[in-house]
């Protein structure tokens, strides 16, 4: 059960790894409740959730999957990741990341993207929500994505990008 799998490399018994696997997915995570049955220390349980959260995200990029539908609420949002040099002042580098999560069902998907325009971003929007979707921004807009959709774009704000959508 370990070659092939992310247990390959684990020097932790395999029935402790199914057993936080088991606590990190029904969201049993503080590290005193892993500490408590498990028996292992801090450095290992921040190690193995870094590891897992990490697994997950790179799931999400590589393979992501149209969400929302009717009766279900979208709501979008882009934001940059990056560092501030010294932790302080303005950004210097960072990948903007463009994403929505379906309230309903917690379904999400994120995608690396080089600006946020228009022409970047309703094509994304297309592919990734899933038609007669209500979708909300952080703008406070909201609209609700019909079967057959027209796209004329203007500038590129998240405002002007959803009312493009009507």
């Amino acid at each position: 059960m370990r070659i092939g799998s992310f247990f390959e490399g684990a020097h932790l018994p395999l029935t402790e790894l199914v057993e936080f696997l088991y606590f990190w997915a029904d969201n049993l995570q503080t590290t005193a409740f892993l500490h408590k049955n498990l028996g292992w220390g801090e450095h290992t349980i921040t190690d193995w959730k870094n590891f897992l959260r990490d697994l997950c995200v790179e799931e999400f990029l590589v393979n992501p999957q149209p969400i929302g539908g009717p009766g279900h609420i979208v709501e979008i949002d882009e934001s940059k990741f990056g560092h501030r040099k010294y932790s302080r002042g303005r950004m210097l580098s960072g990948q903007w990341v463009f994403g929505g999560i379906d309230r309903v069902t917690k379904d999400i998907f994120m995608i690396p993207v080089q600006d946020r325009s228009a022409a970047t971003l309703v094509p994304l929007i297309q592919r990734y929500i899933l038609p007669c979707t209500t979708i909300f921004s952080n703008d406070g807009l909201r609209i609700i994505l019909s079967p057959l959709q027209v796209f004329s774009i203007s500038p590129p704000t998240m405002v002007s990008i959803l009312l493009s959508l009507l």
